[in-house]
């Protein structure tokens, strides 16, 4: 039975401790001297993992934003208004608290992750 390691610590590996663990299941070792072969393995395995980390990273962040803006909509339309120039007026508090308009905000960030 193969052994269970926990590899959450994967993200913070650099290119050589990756191909070092890609190629720790090779059996041929002196393969793994072939500098060709780490090459390979940098191209084929580390780059998609690094684009898609990378992908994942930005997406979790416009979700995580996302959320706050559903958490604090009133906070949300501070920022946007400050952003706009603009201060906020009278009907703040009621648009903050209309629940399509909250439903907007989620619905804005899961179209944007979708592109």
């Amino acid at each position: 039975m193969s052994e269970v390691r926990d590899l959450t610590h994967w993200t913070d590996w650099t290119d050589g401790e990756l191909i070092d663990q890609a190629a720790g299941a090779c059996q041929d070792r002196a393969l793994l001297e072939c500098d060709y072969v780490r090459e390979a393995i940098a191209l084929n395995v580390i780059a998609p993992f690094r684009q898609k980390l990378t992908t994942l990273r930005a997406e979790n962040g416009l979700m995580r934003e996302a959320l706050e803006n559903v958490v604090h909509p009133l906070l949300y339309l501070q920022r946007k208004a400050e952003s706009e120039g603009a201060r906020l007026g009278g009907q703040a508090y009621q648009i903050a608290n209309d629940l399509p308009f909250v439903q907007s905000i989620a619905r804005n960030a899961l179209a944007q992750v979708a592109k």
